[in-house]
């Protein structure tokens, strides 16, 4: 019986590793030409992140898709290891380890993605780990993307 309870409970864990990582089941194929890679993920692990949901219940083409294509070029600190951490999120729960460099990129494709509990998690971080050493990198990052965004979760933080 506690082996079984032990199966449950690495649920998030077998489908990053068999479903993410090795595509098993996958019904939906992810272009992104900008890396140009291709990915296989499954549209219910999708559908938890609310770009997705709009899409798949939206009345647009990927409503029925098989292939949907991110053109993510535009945004430089949208990138494939801030994707790949994402997905890791999305698929297990857990972010991965964040550094002062990758969990703003990780903010940017979050922010992308309507994604506020990752999101969150980020501004967490950075507000956590801001230093002398650091601060200017982020502050460029707001500077830079000074969208009302990723004002609102800065905004958000008690100082």
């Amino acid at each position: 019986m506690v082996g079984q309870l032990n199966q449950l409970l690495n649920l998030s864990d077998h489908f990053f590793e068999r479903g993410l990582k090795a595509g098993i089941g996958s019904d939906i194929t992810v272009s992104v030409p900008a890396w140009d890679k291709e990915y296989k993920f499954h549209t219910l692990v999708l559908d938890q992140i609310p770009y997705f949901r709009v899409l798949f219940e939206g009345k647009f083409c990927e409503n029925t898709a098989e292939k949907i294509t991110l053109q993510l070029e535009d945004n430089p600190y949208i990138t494939p290891e801030a994707f790949q951490l994402t997905l890791k999120y999305v698929y297990s729960q857990k972010h991965g380890t964040f550094t002062d460099k990758n969990v703003l990129e990780v903010l940017a494709l979050s922010s992308y993605f309507w994604l506020d509990s990752l999101s969150d998690l980020c501004v967490d971080y950075i507000t956590d780990n801001m230093a002398p050493d650091n601060v200017l990198g982020f502050v460029k990052f707001v500077d830079e993307k000074s969208s009302l965004w990723y004002i609102h979760y800065l905004s958000y933080y008690p100082s």
